[in-house]
């Protein structure tokens, strides 16, 4: 008896048309960086051997994990100054890092830096926000129930009785203690 070989798998078809082959990320060159202070331009850390396609949220996290300062993570800002050479009168004098130091610097269209630079890399912290829940209030106004000290009291703009309201003066005279 002779054995039966299961049926070959199929290929995914994404709407008729095979899968393409997936691309391969290309090598990221690494670079040097020094991270540095916007305040006073002092080093945060040694210089570092990174790799250039390194997001700006793990710079952050570099930077925070090399900042023995802070106890809590800080959000940051980052920038590269451009050097003087490749300003332009009237055209930006600094490269914000939004991406990664890849997309960011090595491709900016100055082509002002190479992998083989040190990079200073400008650190600015940025404001953290904190949220606290909403709790409930559970406490209440000492010195006599709301309720029972404010009435309902006829008053109107031009001393003629008009509509019912609130005296809250009265709570502030009739106060039980």
């Amino acid at each position: 008896m002779a054995t039966l070989l299961p049926p070959p798998k199929r290929q995914k078809v994404y709407h008729g048309v095979p899968e393409p082959p997936k691309e391969e990320a290309k090598p990221a060159p690494h670079i040097v960086v020094q991270f540095v202070s916007e305040e006073d331009g002092e080093p945060l850390a040694p210089a570092v051997n990174l790799p250039a396609n390194v997001l700006r949220e793990g710079l952050e996290a570099i930077v925070n994990k090399l900042n023995t300062k802070d106890e809590d993570p800080v959000p940051f800002a980052f920038h590269i100054s451009l050097p003087t050479d490749a300003q332009t009168p009237g055209a930006p004098t600094r490269i914000a890092i939004a991406k990664s130091i890849e997309e960011d610097v090595l491709s900016h269209p100055s082509h002002a830096f190479t992998p083989e630079d040190v990079f200073v890399i400008h650190c600015s912290p940025q404001a953290v926000f904190k949220v606290r829940p909403a709790t409930r209030c559970s406490s209440t106004l000492s010195g006599a129930s709301f309720l029972d000290s404010v009435g309902p009291y006829c008053y109107s703009g031009d001393s003629n009785p008009g509509f019912i309201g609130l005296d809250v003066s009265v709570y502030a005279t009739q106060s039980k203690e």
